[in-house]
């Protein structure tokens, strides 16, 4: 898998943290790259290319071998900016982790990240789109790190044993070091990079909920995510085209039909058929990036409304209340009208 290493880019912000953190000299940490300490601090991003060039400088001159997992633990959340505080400020767990795979590319596009749930657990699945092995290595285990910071911060204590962290590569040399710095257990060869943890976490209320500061933040979101999307992958550009639409079903009925995938590619300028090319390069498709915010609107639409289901399934696009009925009984294992009761109840 590949991505554009001309358009992909990551905040400077996190570069900043790099050099304070690995103890590296700057020029040993910046080699390979053109930037300097002044550029970054004038940058916003700098390019994939670059970022790929530290991390690799690192990998190869840090004594600490655990480095991207200390890394994440040094990334505090409101590091992140509009997007840290809109994560921090969601009423719940699953909010605030929703809130972090909806907008993190407005600060690194590139890796995709996803939750689902499976069984009894929810699922973090981070897929890699820079098409450098190492640096996505790196780059999956601090961002497990940092997701693993926002989980015990809402639940007040470490998630130890519960939280499971899954690597699809072979077990490496330092795996202890990793775990210790994990605080928990590390599986590899497994099917997909990330964690799981208990669905019952998903719904526990955060201590940090403040609904005007996550409303503002999340509308800051929004605009910076707009303002990036004409570089972004194309896959990034379905999902907020999508996204767009759905947040507008939060507000009002929607006025016009789910953009189809010959809209989005008029306009994105590319034709039908070099989008679904696009798309196959990411391991992905309209069909999936619909279903995956499909999923995530629907929880907000009963969370958030007092739409009946079947005002919910034409929202989201079914023309069947049954067909939603379906679809959502696959995702969670359970009825829309039981979710919304249990979380009415509190169950």
């Amino acid at each position: 898998m590949t991505t554009m290493l001309g358009t992909s880019t990551c905040a400077t912000a996190y570069i900043k943290i790099f050099l304070t953190m690995s103890g590296l000299p700057e020029e040993q940490l910046l080699a390979g790259t053109r930037l300097t300490r002044a550029q970054l601090d004038r940058l916003e991003y700098i390019n994939l290319a670059d970022h790929i060039a530290i991390m690799n400088n690192l990998d190869h001159h840090s004594d600490d071998r655990a480095w991207s997992v200390h890394l994440g633990s040094q990334i505090h959340i409101t590091s992140h900016g509009p997007l840290g505080f809109a994560a921090m400020s969601a009423p719940t767990l699953g909010e605030a982790l929703m809130v972090m795979m909806d907008y993190h590319t407005i600060r690194t596009d590139s890796f995709h990240g996803c939750m689902r749930q499976e069984g009894e657990y929810w699922q973090f699945e981070c897929q890699d789109l820079s098409g450098s092995e190492p640096y996505g290595r790196r780059l999956t285990e601090s961002v497990i790190r940092i997701l693993q910071l926002l989980i015990e911060t809402v639940l007040g204590h470490a998630t130890g044993e519960h939280l499971k962290i899954c690597f699809r590569y072979d077990q490496p040399s330092h795996h202890r070091e990793l775990e210790q710095a994990y605080g928990c257990s590390c599986y590899y060869q497994q099917r997909f990079n990330g964690f799981r943890f208990p669905k019952t976490w998903w719904p526990l209320p955060s201590p940090l909920y403040d609904e005007n500061s996550y409303r503002q933040n999340l509308a800051n979101c929004q605009t910076l995510l707009a303002r990036k999307t004409r570089g972004n992958s194309p896959a990034e550009a379905v999902r907020n085209i999508l996204s767009a639409h759905f947040e507008q079903t939060m507000i009002n009925a929607p006025a016009s039909n789910i953009p189809n995938l010959e809209q989005i590619a008029g306009q994105i300028n590319i034709s039908t058929r070099t989008l679904i090319r696009h798309l196959k390069k990411e391991q992905t498709s309209y069909k999936k990036l619909l279903e995956e915010l499909r999923q995530h609107f629907a929880l907000q639409l009963l969370r958030k409304t007092g739409l009946t289901v079947s005002e919910i399934s034409f929202r989201l696009g079914y023309h069947e209340p049954a067909n939603f009925g379906r679809a959502f009984r696959a995702w969670f294992a359970t009825t829309p009208a039981a979710w919304r009761r249990a979380l009415n109840t509190g169950d």
